[in-house]
């Protein structure tokens, strides 16, 4: 009798942790579809599931994608302006970096991967890091976004509005980035990482 209890507790406890209408999928970590609760923004917009406790009457915008329907707000941001500040990458293309920008000035997020695995970093200015591995940025180069070369012992910095956002150190031992709250990333040349 006591296993048949352990189970209907244990199926109860699942049913509660996973809400209906979730869905989960690694594409939420790396920012590739939309957000069922609003909790990022994907390609510009907040978007959230019909089901959603997030959703209210801002969300008017119905869109698609992967068979799923989402409901949105905001507009649709292009791709952030090339520039000296935009992104870049290091030596043999180990990593690479790039702002991206989602709409108002200083709204934006600093993603890196590295290529040859697939690995990625993102962080906003004043949050923390999350990471992943994401299928896309396996073999990438980013000429457009990241194209410009940061050589051993140079740093960059992202700027906007009136605060430095991120910057990021280029070394022989690997790649260190920081945002304005000194949370960041240690990224080894072709292997290894620290998140701070």
């Amino acid at each position: 009798m006591a296993p048949i209890v352990v189970t209907l507790l244990a199926v109860a406890a699942l049913a509660v942790a996973a809400p209906a209408g979730a869905h989960r999928d690694p594409c939420h970590q790396a920012y590739e579809c939309p957000s069922d609760h609003a909790s990022y923004r994907w390609k510009g917009l907040l978007c959230v599931r019909p089901d959603s406790d997030a959703r209210d009457s801002s969300f008017l915008r119905r869109v698609r994608h992967a068979g799923l329907t989402y409901y949105c707000k905001g507009t649709a941001t292009p791709a952030p302006a090339t520039g000296a500040t935009s992104g870049f990458h290091t030596p043999q293309w180990a990593a690479q970096c790039v702002v991206e920008a989602h709409g108002k000035p200083g709204d934006t997020t600093l993603l890196c991967w590295t290529p040859n695995d697939g690995f990625y970093v993102r962080m906003t200015p004043m949050g923390t890091v999350t990471k992943g591995y994401a299928q896309r940025f396996r073999g990438y180069r980013d000429t457009r976004r990241a194209g410009r070369l940061r050589s051993f012992g140079q740093d960059w910095y992202h700027r906007s509005p009136g605060f430095n956002q991120y910057g990021c150190q280029s070394r022989s031992t690997g790649l260190t980035c920081g945002n304005h709250e000194s949370h960041g990333w240690w990224l080894g040349r072709y292997k290894g990482y620290r998140i701070f």
